[in-house]
């Protein structure tokens, strides 16, 4: 009985040792578990984040292109009325130097098409920065890898780019139109 109650007393301390101790590597395991988890998270969405970047990118290159092309397309007109502009001031400085008289009629038609052209630079000039703005949204969106925004602030910037081209052909228009006026009240003073 004595050996008997060694055996149970040795097992019971056996038991006591052995039964903490896989409950600890169960913990482990459990952790363990926890932080495989975690990793496939983390990987499934850097996966997400490649995949939406890639559909950013072939969402925008027409936008792009659009983008570049409204570019050059107000560049152009830009260069156009600075043309004009330069031919106007040519214009007035010559009927200037010949001291040529201009009728109140025609004077007044000038100074109409002045105040249209400083209406539409003002309207024009009302635009002006607010494509940098856009960029930046877009720059900082990017960084941030917030991609759903960004096809939002490039339509914005398409949407701008088109009212400029407008306000441009506008005051091309207008430029041209007041070259013709001057131009023809200079004849006529010159016929009479």
């Amino acid at each position: 009985m004595k050996n008997l109650k060694l055996k149970i007393v040795s097992s019971l301390i056996a038991l006591s040792i052995l039964v903490p101790s896989t409950l600890v590597r169960a913990d482990e395991l459990n952790a363990s578990t926890g932080k495989l988890k975690n990793l496939v998270e983390k990987k499934a969405q850097v996966i997400s984040n490649i995949e939406k970047r890639k559909e950013y990118k072939t969402l925008i290159s027409s936008k792009k292109d659009i983008i570049k092309q409204n570019h050059e397309t107000n560049q152009a007109l830009r260069k156009e009325i600075l043309s004009k502009k330069e031919q106007v001031k040519t214009l007035l400085k010559g009927i200037k130097g010949n001291k040529g008289q201009i009728t109140s009629e025609n004077l007044s038609k000038i100074e109409s098409q002045l105040d249209s052209i400083k209406t539409q630079l003002s309207s024009l000039s009302s635009t002006s920065g607010t494509i940098k703005t856009s960029f930046k949204t877009i720059k900082d969106d990017f960084k941030s890898k917030n991609y759903d925004p960004i096809e939002g602030e490039l339509n914005n910037i398409i949407s701008i780019q088109n009212k400029r081209t407008d306000l441009l052909k506008q005051l091309n228009d207008a430029m041209s139109s007041l070259i013709t006026t001057v131009q023809n009240s200079t004849s006529s003073n010159t016929s009479s």
